[in-house]
């Protein structure tokens, strides 16, 4: 599967090099899926490299999500210049606030 970037939920299953969206993105929850191999990790960052998710797999089939509650609209958070800083497996599913 390669990433699919639009629509109200993004699923990213390959860490890009540069940004995903540029300008500013409002995150309602990101969740990782499918993490194969403990150890394996998952970060998601803005332009300044400020954490916005981090996670790192303790096992086969790992899931974790985080959902965000404050920004522009109820329940968002906003990113400047969104990145998928590292994804060691599986796919991580970015819910977009509308």
């Amino acid at each position: 599967m390669a990433n699919s970037i639009g629509g109200a939920v993004w699923a990213v299953d390959t860490a890009a090099a540069g940004t995903v969206q540029s300008g500013v993105t409002f995150v309602a929850k990101v969740r990782w899926v499918g993490g194969t191999t403990a150890g394996h990790e998952a970060k998601v960052t803005d332009v300044s490299d400020r954490v916005v998710f981090h996670a790192v797999a303790t096992g086969v089939n790992y899931s974790t999500e985080s959902v965000y509650s404050q920004g522009m609209f109820p329940g968002s958070l906003p990113v400047t210049d969104l990145k998928v800083a590292t994804l060691g497996s599986g796919t991580l599913y970015i819910e977009i606030a509308r």
